[in-house]
């Protein structure tokens, strides 16, 4: 019988939980492409989109790939966590070369670059039309208890275009 190979599958692991029945395992986990790839090949996998959950049926003839293909799922979710690791670290070793940088090159009294854990954090007079500049930036985020933004380091080249179009904005 299959199911005492997939019992051991059940469990959580980072933002991947996976829940094992008689019939079926069912998956939960937040989108990553490569790991949608992994469970589109099995035959009857379904998406519920209600709780962002996939079920596999398990069957005689397709338990082993049910089992790959969720082995599959929590290499793809280590594979992000390495890299998202990995660009971390990068962040942190480029950080204070890129501020320099764009200080030397966006001077400016009414912006205030700095750098905060791997990220350049920016901050500026409130302005719409700053502020939709700013959500342009792949990655970024708003700390709205320091009231800046923090743009990740790996960035620059979408940094400097933002900063060159807030420089108009806030003149």
């Amino acid at each position: 019988m299959y199911g005492t190979n997939l019992t051991d599958l059940e469990g959580e692991s980072g933002e991947l939980r996976i829940s094992v029945s008689d019939t079926d395992i069912v998956l939960y986990f937040p989108f990553l492409e490569a790991a949608n790839q992994c469970i589109k090949g099995i035959e009857g996998a379904e998406f519920s989109s209600s709780d962002k959950s996939w079920s596999l049926p398990i069957t005689d003839d397709n338990w082993r790939q049910v089992r790959d293909a969720v082995e599959a799922v929590r290499e793809a979710f280590a594979s992000e966590q390495r890299k998202a690791e990995h660009r971390a670290q990068v962040r942190l070793e480029i950080a204070d070369m890129v501020l320099a940088r764009l200080q030397r090159d966006f001077s400016h009294p009414k912006l205030n670059l700095d750098v905060v854990e791997g990220d350049i954090s920016l901050s500026f007079p409130y302005s719409p039309k700053a502020v939709q500049i700013m959500r342009k930036v792949e990655g970024r985020r708003w700390d709205g208890e320091e009231k800046v933004w923090l743009l990740p380091a790996d960035e620059e080249k979408k940094i400097r275009s933002a900063l060159k179009a807030l420089r108009k904005v806030i003149a």
